[in-house]
């Protein structure tokens, strides 16, 4: 995992195949050649211990307003699950092991297979949160 602010993005660029054209993205959500974009506006809410991860492709969230808690966990040999459409499979039964807050402006890059969840509350309470998930279609 990977979290900085947007404008040390460039620095982790070389390294991860269409990183850097995340800077430019907005909240229209659209998808570019090499990622898909997803836009969402949401209130933060509890942790109920649901973890998502893409089993072969990178994953950044990138934080357009509000803050939220990013939750990870221990990466799993058994990556079986329920898959939605973003290709993201969701694992139920791991415990927390990081906590991160995201904030306007941040970046998060998660490597295939490496758990996470997103949209959760911090000691504020429920805060409205947007921000973009994008799954880069190489490594």
């Amino acid at each position: 995992m990977i979290h900085d602010t947007i404008d040390q993005l460039r620095f982790y660029a070389p390294s991860i195949p269409h990183l850097e054209e995340v800077a430019s993205l907005d909240d229209a959500g659209i998808s570019m050649e090499g990622m898909k974009v997803f836009y969402s506006q949401c209130a933060t809410s509890p942790f109920v211990g649901t973890f998502m991860l893409h089993p072969s492709k990178v994953c950044v969230v990138l934080t357009l307003q509000g803050s939220e808690l990013l939750v990870t966990t221990y990466r799993r040999k058994d990556q079986e699950g329920n898959v939605d459409e973003k290709g993201l499979i969701s694992i139920q039964d791991s415990e927390p092991t990081d906590v991160i807050r995201s904030e306007e402006g941040t970046f998060t890059v998660f490597m295939p297979g490496e758990p996470f969840a997103l949209g959760i509350q911090g000691e504020e309470g429920p805060v409205t949160a947007k921000h973009l998930l994008i799954v880069l279609d190489e490594i």
